[in-house]
């Protein structure tokens, strides 16, 4: 019997071995989102302690207005949300965790043989596959 041609897109789909292969690439980058989270988590409070102390500091000193188009003796606004000086270093560091992290956990195809030495045709699996050496790199020090 032959389907549809939307029918057989959706089959090819819900083949067990694409959906085993589409749950381990869902639990492989979950942690790449959760990274991101913290990530803009961590910027938004960064940002707010930065911003406060800019308010503390013009509490104390009288300086210029900042501004995005400044005219007379208002200042040009040079960021927006913190400073280069930190948010190179967050930028940089969020970076390469992201990058161990896509060596540390991973999706890999494990192929199944016989005891004679042939392959066997049902034996090709998706797994989810891990380095050691890149977990221990990516683990933060206490």
């Amino acid at each position: 019997m032959l389907l549809p041609r939307h029918l057989r897109k959706l089959t090819l789909i819900c083949n067990p071995v694409n959906l085993k292969f589409y749950s381990r690439v869902l639990f492989v980058n979950v942690w790449q989102f959760a990274i991101s989270m913290l990530y803009i988590q961590y910027n938004a409070l960064l940002t707010a302690i930065l911003c406060n102390d800019e308010w503390v500091r013009f509490a104390t000193s009288r300086k210029s207005l900042r501004v995005s188009e400044p005219r007379g003796v208002q200042r040009s606004s040079y960021t927006i949300s913190m400073p280069m000086k930190y948010s190179i270093p967050l930028l940089s560091l969020s970076t390469i965790l992201h990058w161990t992290l896509s060596q540390s956990v991973f999706v890999t195809f494990v192929e199944g043989f016989w005891y004679d030495g042939t392959m066997n045709p049902d034996g090709r699996r998706p797994v989810v596959g891990f380095s050691v050496w890149a977990i221990i790199t990516s683990k933060k020090d206490p």
